[in-house]
């Protein structure tokens, strides 16, 4: 036993984990499954943001903590814990100690490398800046998962991401404009793409979305169901979130009244812990609340996980849907579906389905036109039944290749200890 112990990989995950962001953590359950299938147990270690409201002990992964607040009330003023004056350090040694005794880093999947909001030590490019360097002082390789790059709109921002790719033992991406941006920064190993990992989120059994209160109303009269996933808008989007509610708002009326359908609200990021915009169900009620058609309107409200997602969208006639896995997670139904396109990598997953005319910008979108490209969508589901079908055989089958990378990363383990004598 003990020796079976001690054969055992020690990985550590860090990555947008314990805020209930499922487009997050279903590639890490998917990676987690493809090591496993190739290196039997492994000791999963994931740094897990609220770990005593959410772990991923289901997984068998246990939790430990990172550097970042519980809350952005408790973050105000100051830089990453452990980091200001008067902070102690015992976290922040045991995080180090835990990285020191990894075989592997994995960092991401995900929109890990943006600047919407940056200082020195403060944001997410700092943050994986912060771990790559712990990992590199530790001997531990780094394995990038899935990442999207970009937008970069600060020279620290782009600075600091660059030191980190140069750390990087291993990068994987998910779109061509991540390969575009990391190259501009000057990067010159060599980057993988593969696609989004999420894809391979086993589906549960037919049904499972019964569970849930809203799902059986909205599916309980016969009328069709639209599904639609909302989210606030971060800066530089295009559309500020007010107008985004409205433009939401008006479009479910128009879902509505052309289909005479319910419109089921399904959370991507039930993020309860941060302000109120981040919670995908605060955003869902206030597109509810300008509506004239609220008995019409349905919410997810209660908690759930990555599998619990996925099944809400099976049986849906059709969707609407602003986050990335939302459109994932339902073509991956083959449900007929418009993406909004607030950030590049909305429009990189449709360009790799090679049906890029149902991801709309934002600029001058109407209710109208958002309406009628579900029409056209809808008179074409042959075409999302077909891209269901691409996701199954060449996404999922090219997944494997993150698993393989980060064990061809394991094997750059160092030791200095060694290294010194």
């Amino acid at each position: 036993m003990m020796a079976n112990q001690a054969l055992r990989k020690k990985i550590i995950f860090d990555g947008a984990y314990g805020i209930r962001s499922f487009g997050d953590d279903a590639p890490l359950i998917v990676l987690v499954e493809l090591l496993r299938q190739r290196l039997g147990e492994i000791d999963g270690v994931v740094v897990n943001r609220h770990m005593q409201d959410y772990d991923y002990s289901d997984y068998g992964l246990r939790s430990i903590c990172g550097i970042e607040y519980q809350t952005k009330e408790q973050a105000i003023g100051k830089w990453f814990r452990g980091f200001n004056p008067n902070d102690e350090r015992d976290d922040l040694c045991r995080l180090y100690q835990e990285i020191e005794s990894s075989d592997l880093l994995v960092l991401g999947a995900g929109n890990f490398l943006v600047d919407y909001s940056i200082d020195i030590l403060k944001g997410s490019i700092p943050r994986f800046l912060v771990m790559s360097l712990m990992a590199e002082m530790t001997g531990t390789p780094i394995f990038w998962f899935g990442m999207s790059v970009g937008p970069l709109n600060t020279k620290i921002g782009r600075d600091m991401s660059r030191l980190a790719a140069r750390m990087a033992t291993v990068i994987t991406v998910r779109d061509e404009k991540s390969i575009t941006e990391l190259n501009r920064l000057g990067v010159e190993k060599e980057i993988f793409l593969l696609p989004d990992a999420a894809l391979g989120l086993r589906f549960p059994a037919k049904g499972h979305g019964m569970k849930f209160p809203a799902y059986r109303n909205a599916h309980s009269g016969g009328d069709p169901v639209i599904a639609v996933s909302v989210r606030s808008m971060p800066s530089g989007a295009g559309l500020s979130t007010d107008d985004y509610i409205k433009l939401m708002s008006e479009t479910c009326n128009c879902l509505i009244e052309k289909y005479r359908c319910n419109v089921l609200f399904i959370p991507q990021c039930p993020y309860e812990f941060g302000n109120h915009a981040e919670d995908d169900r605060n955003i869902a009620a206030e597109v509810i609340k300008r509506s004239g058609k609220k008995e019409k309107l349905f919410s997810v409200e209660e908690k759930m996980n990555a599998y619990d997602c996925l099944s809400l969208y099976e049986r849906a006639m059709g969707a609407v849907c602003t986050r990335l896995h939302g459109n994932v997670f339902s073509i991956r139904h083959g449900v007929p579906t418009v993406g909004l396109n607030y950030n590049p990598k909305v429009l990189e997953f449709y360009k790799w389905l090679g049906c890029e005319e149902y991801a709309m910008e934002l600029g001058n979108l109407s209710e109208t036109r958002i309406v009628s490209a579900l029409d056209d969508a809808l008179r074409k589901r042959n075409v999302f039944a077909e891209n269901a079908e691409k996701i199954m055989s060449d996404g999922v089958h090219a997944l494997g290749k993150y698993a393989d990378h980060a064990i061809t990363a394991m094997a750059h383990k160092k030791s200095w200890l060694t290294s010194a004598t």
